[in-house]
């Protein structure tokens, strides 16, 4: 039993659905757990489905959301300090339940909450990945739009701006330490959009080999 979590817009949730009917067809159980918004998607898709965090009706207005976090400058901030952290409990609660007999469970870049999960029942988790970027790698950096001409300089440059992100970043997590520490869970260094993100057991990039060939600073 393999338990997919989705979070984010239909872009996130369709890679998940393709892989839990292969494991179907192959004699497994996939099951994706997310927002009860995509219930009826999911099961129309002969995949079984449950619930698991907040609802986007409980975040606020959808398209207005959608907006902010495509904003250029402050979309991210917003979309983790503003939409997944405070929302860390629940989303821990539902995927703790939805867990209950599964073999493996496999994490979307922003289920913050799965390696948590995975270490309260002991179980190994797999990460995947669903664009390039994600991968923050240094040897194939993405082209910044206020600086396209960085690319031109090599990896070290990046190499600092991502250690820079990295620092801002973590304080954004705090919430997410604090929930480790309130489940009794060992503390970490590890920030979760940047090496948090990652299984020290697999690592699954759900794109297309044109558009990211693999690095060497790419996660196993």
């Amino acid at each position: 039993r393999f338990l997919l979590t989705a979070v984010g817009s239909l872009g996130d949730l369709h890679p998940y659905i393709a892989v839990a009917r292969a494991l179907n067809a192959r004699g497994h159980e996939g099951v994706i757990a997310s927002t009860r918004e995509y219930r009826d998607a999911v099961e129309a898709a002969g995949v079984a489905f449950v619930p698991a965090g907040p609802s986007f009706a409980e975040m606020g207005d959808y398209r207005a959301l959608v907006t902010r976090v495509f904003e250029p400058r402050r979309g991210m901030e917003f979309l983790v300090r503003r939409l997944v952290m405070p929302n860390l409990r629940p989303a821990y609660e539902g995927l703790l339940r939805a867990s209950e007999g599964a073999d493996l469970l496999v994490s979307h870049p922003l289920a913050f909450t799965v390696p948590l999960v995975a270490e309260r029942r002991g179980l190994p988790w797999a990460a995947s990945i669903l664009a390039p970027i994600s991968l923050l790698s240094a040897c194939d950096p993405p082209v910044l739009g206020p600086a396209p001409w960085l690319r031109r300089l090599g990896p070290a440059p990046y190499r600092c701006l991502f250690a820079l992100a990295r620092r801002v970043v973590r304080t954004w997590e705090a919430p997410l330490r604090g929930l480790r520490a309130d489940l009794g869970l060992p503390p970490t260094k590890r920030v979760a959009m940047f090496e948090g993100q990652f299984s020290p057991l697999l690592n699954l990039a759900l794109f297309d080999p044109q558009l990211a060939a693999p690095q060497p600073d790419w996660p196993p």
